[in-house]
């Protein structure tokens, strides 16, 4: 099935019919998403974000897949790194991911590394994480908007058996 988008109109065509883009966006958010950090740094700069987009793809070799907005600052480091941090925080930490927005903290790339600890292989990730996956980059597809980056799991460590904060529990939603 092929969707595409007509400029300034609330209809997608799906196979010649109109449908409503309202519609789409309804089912599109009833799909559950965990909230994350997503850390890099490479040299003397760090950069973090919150994502929702994320995914196991495979168990051999263990990948986890995340899509990143084309235009995000983080895209560069993550290039020159060419590894990641996904963090998952505890229900309940709606403040504490809303630290990470885009929009509350303006330049994405200036990220204090205060609450993050580097791993031997230079790797940031968020201390007081729930859970923690260290991964290194294998593939990366772009995608429409977004990149579609695939990472290996090198190293992870849980902290938690409790439940992880979720997009519809936040309250926030993710648009464009």
């Amino acid at each position: 099935m092929r969707v595409r988008e007509v400029l300034s109109s609330s209809l997608y065509f799906v196979n010649g019919a109109s449908v409503d883009k309202k519609a789409l966006t309804t089912i599109l958010r009833k799909i559950p998403y965990g909230l994350f950090i997503v850390a890099t740094a490479s040299r003397e700069r760090s950069a973090a974000i919150i994502a929702n987009w994320i995914t196991q793809v495979s168990f051999k070799p263990p990948l986890i897949a995340i899509a990143l907005e084309n235009d995000s600052n983080i895209l560069h480091l993550l290039e020159e790194s060419r590894s990641f941090s996904i963090n998952t925080l505890p229900s309940g930490s709606v403040a504490q991911a809303k630290r990470y927005l885009k929009s509350l903290r303006g330049d994405e790339n200036k990220v204090s590394l205060n609450d993050f600890t580097l791993t031997d292989r230079g790797i940031p990730y968020l201390t007081g994480a729930a859970d923690v996956l260290m991964c290194s980059v294998v593939s990366r597809l772009r995608t429409g908007d977004h990149l579609l980056c695939v990472g290996e799991i090198i190293e992870w460590h849980s902290r938690s058996s409790d439940a992880i904060l979720t997009l519809r529990e936040s309250g926030l939603r993710y648009e464009r």
